[in-house]
């Protein structure tokens, strides 16, 4: 069976912003882009018989411990799957996301 729990490091994806003031102050990213969530989903459920995956995700994710959402995920193949995306550890602006398929047992 393949293993579907998998996890994605988006490490230093979140960075301070600098504010546009004269560059006084910075701010903390608070969510994660949902094309990133998309696109780091994709590439790390990507694999033997998931060939291809696209992930469309409701919005951005915060950054907060347990957040989650649910995506729809279609293969190349045409299979349609749900994936969630779940925060499991938050070091400053930097978030570690779980992603799971809907249905199908953690390994």
């Amino acid at each position: 069976m393949i293993k579907f729990r998998l996890f994605a490091v988006v490490g230093l994806v979140l960075l301070s912003v600098v504010s546009a003031s004269c560059g006084f102050g910075s701010k903390v990213a608070t969510t994660i882009p949902r094309s990133e969530v998309e696109v780091k989903g994709a590439a790390t459920l990507a694999g033997p018989g998931v060939a291809d995956p696209r992930l469309s995700c409701p919005g951005d994710l915060h950054i907060k411990l347990g957040s989650s959402e649910i995506c729809d995920m279609v293969s190349n193949g045409g299979s349609h799957s749900q994936v969630i995306a779940k925060i499991t550890s938050v070091i400053g602006s930097s978030a570690n996301i779980d992603y799971q398929v809907k249905g199908v047992a953690p390994q």
